[in-house]
């Protein structure tokens, strides 16, 4: 970053899941930094979750997910 300018770790991903749990959607909603946030992106089309419910039915499901990067 910029002198004077605090380095920002936090890495934003959206997610749009399935009525299966699949991620049907991943997008970097922060700005990248280097090559590793593209490769989160693929990773996270990988990722598989709990469907979410509403009155016990499945639904799709946007999520905002913060990641930390070491």
């Amino acid at each position: 970053p910029p002198a004077g300018e605090q380095y920002d770790d936090r890495t934003f991903l959206e997610l749009v899941m399935g009525t299966n749990g699949l991620v049907e959607r991943a997008k970097l909603r922060s700005i990248p930094r280097d090559i590793h946030e593209f490769m989160l992106v693929s990773a996270a089309k990988a990722w598989i979750f709990e469907p979410a419910t509403v009155e016990g039915l499945p639904v799709r499901y946007r999520h905002r997910v913060r990641i930390t990067l070491p």
